[in-house]
């Protein structure tokens, strides 16, 4: 039994490690160096990722568009640089707030605003092949805040922030070949005509409905309250009576919040500041606009000690849940940690307490999320990033999968993905395909202060269950004591060698040189691991508590 589980084990090694794009979660896999350009991503449903970035080069130009596509295994298909898409927008810097989706085909929508002269808005459209379909983009207009969203018909919704003098947001239908469907964009007011108004998200809806999610701008600066309007595929208001207010809480027209759509019901997730605290809610907005749940839904969390921010929201269809996580802070905001919360999807009742429940505790670890939540099998899946060094912005980024009851999957709590001691930024959390997770980030990696930061990739296998203390390896000739471990392992019955350790999920977590049999383990996290010695066939498996 012993030799099977041995066998077993070693097989699931040698898998895993092929499975990762890079073992080495100090080194990631290389996307491209695109200079001072930002990064955005998205994921196929076969598990591709795009991978879209502006590229530094020479005034007048100053930046280029353009998407790189890696496949499965972490293989870029566009060459060292990617597909150019656009080098004549006017850009003085990059565009920092793009729209991007995929449709049910798998194609790519990226909608960005030319930073230079006139403010235009162009949107492209690039085929899993790499192609691009409209060439240089088409243009919807001037404005901010670009939002796309693919129609089951294969046509697009686009909406952005009108550029000055214009006051509301303009929303336009394009068909599959990017020309106007409607003789005039529809323009998206508030209840206060004298207001600006700005995207926030769009849902398709059954019957050739689309809910749209916008912001009414309060006088210059950031703050904004939260409406919904309703539109039909020709274009026509369908609250005839004007656009719903769906929340008193006030927001920022420049955060990106979070909603899912459930039938002919969207639920949206948004974090609020206002008398010196932050919180988290949750709306539901129903098919006439009503709002069962109240003037500003549900709060994430009843207890008014901590701050709650950045909530993210995630549902799976026909579950009757919607999950949400929320970053939590001290008063000081200078101690950061994560908590989850799920809400009964017809009630709104808070289902882990009125005071939801802690993943990891509000300390100087900033152990809190990076990017959207996501559902594998129905349980949360996100990505933490954890502080290195105090005092400095230097993170790792690490996996973690919670199961129904909010409780860690992974006795090890998280998953490294992105170890290396450096400033991430740009951070996507992809959502994952086939029990396989991918991130995408930009990370600086020189101290040269000449030296830009690169875009890097990393994915995860995600482990499928947890080993059993009971499944400990003991070969014939050498044995691994003790198990678990705490500080140290000893290895009897092997000379001094090489080594590497692996952490459950195959990714190479430490290397070097067994001094007396002896290797230290007190800086690996709590988890299971495989020990591998130079010139030993058999790996052996060991528990770090």
């Amino acid at each position: 039994m012993k030799k099977l589980i041995t066998l077993l084990f070693t097989g699931f090694v040698i898998s895993a490690l092929h499975a990762q794009w890079n073992p080495n979660t100090d080194q990631n896999l290389l996307v491209t160096s695109p200079g001072d350009g930002g990064q955005f991503s998205r994921t196929t449903s076969d598990g591709k990722t795009y991978v879209c970035f502006w590229k530094q080069v020479a005034a007048p130009t100053n930046y280029e568009l353009r998407v790189q596509i890696l496949d499965q295994n972490g293989i870029s298909q566009l060459g060292t640089d990617g597909l150019l898409l656009t080098n004549q927008l006017p850009m003085s810097t990059f565009s920092v707030a793009e729209g991007t989706a995929i449709d049910s085909s798998d194609n790519l929508y990226i909608a960005v605003t030319g930073t230079g002269t006139g403010n235009p808005v162009n949107v492209f459209k690039v085929t899993p092949q790499g192609t691009s379909v409209w060439p240089n983009g088409i243009n919807v207009g001037d404005g901010f805040i670009p939002t796309v969203l693919p129609l089951s018909n294969g046509d697009i919704i686009v909406g952005q922030m009108p550029d000055n003098p214009q006051t509301y947001m303009k929303v336009q239908r394009y068909n599959a070949a990017g020309q106007p469907v409607w003789a005039n964009p529809v323009n998206i007011v508030s209840d206060v005509a004298a207001n600006k108004t700005a995207p926030a998200d769009f849902f398709e809806l059954p019957n050739n409905e689309i809910e749209i999610i916008f912001h009414k701008r309060i006088g210059f600066g950031t703050t904004s309250y939260l409406f919904a309007q309703k539109i039909d595929f020709n274009g026509n208001l369908i609250w005839s009576d004007g656009a719903k207010q769906i929340s008193t809480k006030p927001t920022f027209y420049n955060t990106k919040y979070s909603g899912v759509v459930d039938g002919d019901v969207v639920y949206y997730g948004y974090s609020s500041g206002e008398n010196n605290r932050f919180d988290s809610y949750l709306q539901r907005i129903n098919s006439d606009g009503s709002l069962p749940w109240g003037v500003f839904g549900k709060d994430f969390d009843t207890n008014q000690t901590n701050f709650e921010k950045n909530m993210k929201i995630a549902f799976a269809p026909g579950s009757q849940v919607i999950w949400a996580i929320s970053e939590y802070t001290s008063s000081g905001q200078g101690q950061t940690g994560e908590y989850i919360q799920k809400f009964d999807k017809n009630t709104g009742n808070r289902l882990l307490t009125d005071n939801a429940k802690q993943v990891f505790p509000i300390s100087n670890n900033t152990m809190s999320s990076a990017g959207n939540l996501h559902l594998v099998n129905n349980n949360p899946y996100f990505v933490v990033q954890r502080k290195i060094t105090q005092g400095l912005l230097l993170y790792s980024l690490n996996a973690v999968l919670l199961d129904a009851n909010g409780d860690f999957t992974w006795s090890q709590q998280y998953i490294p993905m992105a170890t290396f001691n450096g400033d991430k930024t740009h951070v996507n959390v992809l959502k994952p395909i086939n029990n396989q997770a991918v991130i995408v980030f930009k990370e600086k990696r020189s101290a040269d202060p000449a030296v830009n930061a690169d875009i890097y990739a990393q994915n995860l296998i995600l482990p499928a269950s947890n080993l059993g203390t009971n499944d400990i390896v003991k070969t014939k000739d050498i044995t691994l004591y003790p198990n678990p471990a705490t500080d140290f392992i000893h290895v009897d019955g092997a000379d001094d060698s090489h080594f590497v350790i692996y952490n459950a999920a195959g990714q190479l977590v430490k290397s070097g040189e067994m001094q007396k049999g002896e290797i230290a383990v007190h800086e690996l996290v709590k988890g299971q691991y495989i020990l591998k010695l130079k010139g030993q066939e058999k790996a052996m498996k060991f528990l770090k508590k």
